[in-house]
């Protein structure tokens, strides 16, 4: 059994460097950190959410529903016909 224990960005950074290397991705935070309240989402006139996590992409469909945007949802257990 194999046990995944790296997070994305520390796997995707190295192997996209050679890519783009001024612009390498970034760690940024965790969504579901209190900053990123429903104000934060009112800022923005469309989500587009890629996450991995299936806990984080609930957290942000909730955040996009309480905030009035849309939301499009590209994970695989993504929200069906949910605009």
């Amino acid at each position: 059994m194999y046990l995944h224990t790296t997070h994305t960005h520390q796997t995707g950074t190295p192997n996209t460097h050679h890519i783009q290397p001024t612009h390498a991705p970034q760690p940024q935070a965790n969504v579901k950190e209190s900053r990123f309240d429903v104000d934060y989402f009112r800022g923005f006139a469309l989500v587009l959410n890629g996450l991995d996590n299936l806990d984080a992409r609930r957290h942000v469909n909730r955040m996009a529903l309480a905030a009035g945007i849309p939301l499009v949802e590209s994970g695989t257990a993504g929200y069906l016909g949910q605009v």
